[in-house]
């Protein structure tokens, strides 16, 4: 699955000029568990870091302390349960239609692969 995502971070990553990560819950927070990142966002979303969430995705507080803005998508299981998010991150500006219209074509791609 890692593998997988690492691919699909690429895309995502050079489809909106953004950072692009695979996360997954873990003991209250979101795990990192895949990441391809600018350079400003290196220490923040690196594999094995933690971020605070809220319901489910990365915290809206966390967003705006550090500045950023997050689309994105949730990663399903075959019986629909939420797997875990793939997310597309950019510097404070709202992301355009295209950026999460990525994002959820990346979710669809990984959560299709988790069905073979």
């Amino acid at each position: 699955m890692l593998e997988l995502a690492r691919g699909q971070l690429r895309w995502l990553s050079a489809a909106a000029r953004a950072s692009s990560l695979f996360a997954m819950p873990c003991d209250g927070d979101i795990l990192v568990a895949a990441s391809l990142t600018l350079p400003e966002h290196d220490l923040l979303l690196r594999p094995g870091t933690t971020v605070p969430q809220c319901t489910g995705r990365l915290s809206p507080g966390w967003q705006v302390k550090h500045g950023l803005v997050v689309a994105e998508a949730p990663v399903r299981l075959p019986t629909g349960e939420k797997l875990g998010s793939i997310a597309a991150v950019i510097a404070v500006r709202q992301p355009s239609g295209a950026v999460s219209e990525a994002v959820a074509r990346t979710a669809r791609i990984l959560s299709a692969a988790l069905v073979h």
